[in-house]
């Protein structure tokens, strides 16, 4: 990993899938309240007072679901002139939009497939067309929660068949009173594990990792950005930590890495903060 530092964005707290395995499942209309949209110009102009203090970083669109973002498009151009941009999406929206006058060296999408609301072919079609323009890699997200486990194989096959890799994410939660990722069974490891998805070279946990106290640079060289503007200092963590609003003039991150203050880190995102050994 380069010295860059990072940002996930959570876009918007919008989405066309309702996916019971998501972390916002049930609190979509609480969490909507959130949601702001600023002008281009605004957006601009703070990723630009992040430019200049640090330099060019590595920002990652997320949502709900970012190609629903009102200007999308106009958007990831615009975003992507001054920084590396990387998006996760369901790719539920057709991508010719985003075909022309996009750097493919600054932007890069990850597809995730969502069995439940997405067409296979339709998917197949538009992640082979970014493919061709540079902006995507030949790898698919497939959440690995429990009820899509049994087709996780055949769904391998239909998309190596077009030489397209599918990977399993692990699922955090509960499902049929068992907590997930320490309730996977033998069974269901034997299935996921040979295609573990990874986070910088280290694979998702099948096992939570203890990561409390652990010194971290989460705040320091990476944050989450909500769709407020509001700044905390990981994602994925039941404990947040507000470092202020992306929005405001004065907005920093911390000069120092601090201890973590969760019990596990869910998106791995560990891999590249933790500066002391994960147990």
């Amino acid at each position: 990993m380069d010295d860059k530092i990072s940002f996930s964005w959570d876009l918007h707290f919008v989405c066309n899938y309702r996916c019971p395995y998501c972390w916002f499942d049930g609190k979509w209309g609480d969490l909507s309240k959130f949601n702001l949209y600023p002008s281009l110009a605004d957006v601009l102009k703070a990723w630009g007072r992040i430019h200049d203090r640090y330099g060019a970083a590595h920002i990652h669109l997320l949502g709900g679901e970012p190609l629903v973002y009102p200007r999308f498009p106009e958007l990831i151009r615009a975003l992507s002139r001054s920084h590396n941009v990387s998006c996760t999406t369901n790719l539920s929206v057709d991508v010719d939009e985003f075909l022309h006058d996009i750097d493919s060296a600054r932007v890069r999408f990850s597809p995730t497939f969502h069995p439940r609301f997405a067409d296979f072919d339709r998917f197949v079609s538009r992640l082979l067309k970014l493919q061709g323009q540079g902006l995507a890699a030949a790898k698919v997200g497939y959440l690995a929660y429990p009820p899509q486990i049994p087709d996780f194989e055949s769904f391998r096959k239909r998309f190596a068949a077009h030489g397209i890799a599918l990977v399993a994410m692990t699922f955090w939660g509960d499902y049929g009173g068992i907590s997930f990722p320490a309730g996977y069974s033998q069974e269901e490891k034997s299935i996921i594990e040979p295609y573990l998805a990874d986070r910088d070279g280290e694979k998702f946990q099948l096992e939570p990792k203890k990561v409390k106290g652990m010194l971290c640079g989460a705040g320091q060289r990476y944050a989450v950005v909500k769709p407020d503007g509001a700044v905390v200092r990981c994602g994925g963590s039941s404990v947040s930590q507000s470092m202020g609003n992306l929005f405001d003039d004065h907005f920093a991150l911390a000069d120092q890495p601090q201890p973590c203050v969760s019990d596990h880190c869910p998106c791995n995102e560990w891999v590249a903060l933790l500066l002391e050994e994960v147990a």
